[in-house]
């Protein structure tokens, strides 16, 4: 799954708070750093569409992962919901960011299902303002 960072004013990361996870940088997939920004900015996706100049089902599409946005259009979309899309190249990160990169492949399966899980009930949550 493609992630990216959002670095925002007040940003939240909604799924470091449902695992309990503490302050470390926050990497979204795609679709989540749209719906975030959309749901922040208070708009609908017919409204985030027609101010990104997306088309009208394209902001539901993004949303739930059928499709990616061209980076372009991905600066633009958060840019009208008044953030901005912050990205930067880094090296990998450590055994103790992510720990359970030292795990065994079993424990790596769990967490995997476990992050599953967690996707599919933030997916199954019903958008603000739809």
């Amino acid at each position: 799954m493609s992630t990216v960072s959002l670095v925002a004013e007040g940003a939240e990361d909604p799924l470091a708070a449902a695992s309990g996870g503490g302050s470390a940088p926050i990497f979204w997939p795609v679709w989540l750093i749209i719906r975030q920004a959309r749901q922040k900015a208070g708009l609908t996706q017919a409204e985030l569409a027609e101010r990104s100049g997306a088309a009208p089902d394209e902001i539901s599409r993004y949303e739930d992962a059928l499709t990616l946005p061209e980076l372009p259009m991905l600066t633009r979309i958060v840019e009208v919901c008044g953030l901005f899309l912050e990205m930067k190249l880094a090296d990998r990160p450590s055994y103790e960011v992510f720990p359970e990169a030292a795990s065994t492949a079993e424990e790596r399966l769990a967490a995997n299902d476990d992050f599953a899980a967690l996707i599919s009930e933030f997916r199954s949550t019903p958008s603000l303002g739809e």
